[in-house]
């Protein structure tokens, strides 16, 4: 079923992969952040520093820009349904309702971060910016997973900037040598470690048709044979809510998603070649038909393409939580004392630091 592939590990060619989080309620703490990169750090992912909410950095984006063009074009039609009209002032003003609050005070945090870096003598410049981005950049796929996070480059560049002020302020004045750079890239290579970030086990991609008896398995199978579409199959009997995507699943990546519980699952998956088609088979109480479109082998990405990550990676290793601690008390008082301002009276309370 399609929570038997869920991806429970990203993969490290995802551009921002690690800055997708839900968003906070005030600003994370260092030692928040240094929590997670303590624990990521045995796990082998290091990047994510305070886990700011980028996604919502995104969508608030999308409010204050659109939104604000959108009051210039009261009347303008988002979507029309059955011929009544949706304008952009219903639609922004609904979406301001449901996500307002929280990417209020996911800007708020960013913000004081940001300033926060700044106080602190490493805020990144745009030529440092610039200089991460291209080296990104050149990454195999790059613009494709831009596209597919719904992300401008500068958009991209914007949340980069933060991620770097927030590295930058936990590894202030820690130095590292070549040898522990090279070993966080071991650590971070090794097949055996399932949250190693620079390595991406063998990867399928299925499509399937489940049903809950065999009966309806081997109907469905007879349609297939019959010449009938698969999409259509799918639509008539499959109870996987990957139906809709005509039984598309998410990549399955071996020994990294809900398959690898399941026994037998992802040994057969992963015998097959493209094209193949295989079931109906039970597995996990239900009835599988299972069709291969596309496999890519093991990857591991060349020591050269993420020695920054790598550096990076081992300077937060090194600086422990005792760096993390005093970070954490001057952050604190550099909230304390900002000056925070709601000109819009319905987030007066909303962005006021706890």
């Amino acid at each position: 079923m399609t929570d038997a592939t869920e991806q429970v590990a990203p993969s490290p060619a995802e551009p921002g992969a690690a800055e997708s989080q839900a968003a906070p309620r005030r600003a994370a703490t260092p030692r928040q952040a240094a929590a997670g990169t303590q624990a990521a750090a045995k796990k082998s992912s290091p990047l994510l520093i305070w886990g700011v909410a980028l996604l919502a950095l995104f969508i608030g984006l999308v409010i204050g820009v659109f939104g604000m063009r959108a009051r210039y074009h009261a009347k303008e039609v988002v979507f029309s349904v059955n011929g009544a009209t949706v304008d952009k002032n219903t639609f922004f003003d609904r979406l301001q309702r449901a996500a307002g609050a929280p990417v209020a005070r996911a800007l708020v945090a960013e913000q004081l971060q940001l300033q926060f870096a700044e106080k602190e003598g490493v805020l990144p410049t745009d030529e440092e910016v610039e200089a991460r981005f291209q080296e990104l950049a050149k990454r195999k796929n790059f613009k494709e997973n831009l596209q597919r996070q719904g992300l401008t480059e500068e958009q991209f560049k914007s949340n980069l900037k933060l991620q770097m002020a927030q590295t930058n302020v936990l590894t202030k004045g820690v130095k590292v040598t070549d040898a522990e750079i090279r070993e966080f890239y071991r650590q971070n290579t090794d097949p055996k470690n399932p949250n190693a970030r620079f390595y991406m086990p063998e990867t399928v991609q299925l499509a399937v048709i489940v049903t809950r008896t065999e009966e309806d398995a081997k109907k469905a199978l007879a349609d297939l044979n019959r010449g009938i579409a698969w999409a259509t199959v799918v639509k008539n009997y499959s109870l996987d809510d990957s139906k809709e995507n005509d039984g598309v699943l998410p990549p399955t990546v071996r020994g990294r998603t809900r398959a690898s519980t399941i026994p037998g699952l992802e040994d057969a998956v992963f015998g097959m070649k493209v094209g193949d088609r295989i079931g109906p088979r039970q597995f996990a109480g239900a009835w599988w038909i299972i069709r291969c479109l596309d496999k890519r082998p093991a990857q591991t990405m060349p020591f050269e393409e993420v020695k920054t990550e790598c550096e990076i990676g081992a300077k937060l290793v090194k600086a422990g939580p005792e760096t993390a601690k005093k970070v954490e008390a001057k952050f604190a008082e550099f909230q304390k004392n900002a000056e925070i301002k709601a000109f819009w009276p319905q987030y007066s309370e909303v962005i006021k630091v706890q």
